[in-house]
This record gives C-alpha cells, structure tokens and sequence, in this order.
C-alpha cells in the first residue's frame, strides 16, 4: 500500500523547486553578465610600461615601407616573445602609420636587453633601439628603452 502525500505538500514542496530553480537560474545570468561586460586587459600603450606578466613594446612603420623591425633578445631564457599583432591607423590612407605591439612574457628573475632593427631586405638595419628587461621572482616584467647614444 502506497502512502500520498498531501496535495498541499506537494505543492509547497513543488513551489519551493521551482523557485530555487529560479534563484539558481538567477545567480548564472548575474555571472554571464558580469563576465561579459568585464573589460579585457588592456594593452598598455608605452613603451617603458608593462601589464604585470606581459610587457608590450610598440614599433612605429609605415605600411609601404620596404623595412620591416627584426628583433633579437640577447638572453631567451629570461624573457619570451609571445605574440605579435599590427594595427594600420588609417586604413584609407595607403602610406599608413602602422604600429607593431610586440608581446613579451618573462620566465625567470633575471635582466636581458632586447634589441630592435629596422631592415630592408638585404638585412642592413637603417635604424635600432634597444630596450632592458627586468624580470622579478614573480615573473613579472618592467620594460625601459635605453637611451644612451650608441
């Protein structure tokens, strides 16, 4: 013999499902929204600056110009490249500026130089800048372009 429940029972207990169902459904909807209006990391604009684990250092060219910027870290086991993008300034002009970001992520304490090159296709540089490296125990990095006359 099967014992019921009574209706009034089932209905609170079903009432009470129900709404739990909706507070959870609830909470996941705050969580995508605020995980979607997050604002991602921005990528610092500087040269000298850095975004904790990431340092950016920004080239400027031009996007006819027959040189392009080689780069060359003297110690690799202390910083990585690890991304490379473009972005043309005015895409309606055909001699645009162009900046070239290039993404470095350190991998151990430790300071390294990493040197830049302007070259044509013969590889003879018209132009070079030379930035240091500064690595923590953190694996965070801090990027200063030298200056001094070479």
């Amino acid at each position: 013999m099967q014992m019921q429940m009574p209706r009034k029972r089932r209905t609170t207990i079903a009432i009470a499902a129900t709404l739990t169902i909706v507070v959870i459904a609830a909470i996941i909807a705050i969580v995508i929204v605020n995980d979607i209006n997050q604002e991602p990391a921005p990528i610092i604009p500087e040269n000298t600056e850095t975004a904790e684990d990431l340092a950016y250092i920004k080239m400027d060219t031009t996007a006819l110009s027959p040189y392009t910027w080689r780069l060359n870290i003297v110690d690799p086991t202390v910083v990585q490249i690890i991304g490379q993008d473009s972005e043309t300034m005015d895409e309606t002009q055909e001699d645009s500026p162009v900046v070239e970001t290039y993404i470095f992520q350190g991998l151990k304490e430790g300071e390294t130089a990493i040197d830049f090159s302007l070259v044509n296709e013969n590889e003879e540089a018209i132009k070079s800048r030379e930035f240091i490296i500064q690595v923590d125990r953190n694996n965070h990095v801090k990027v200063t372009e030298n200056t001094n006359e070479q």
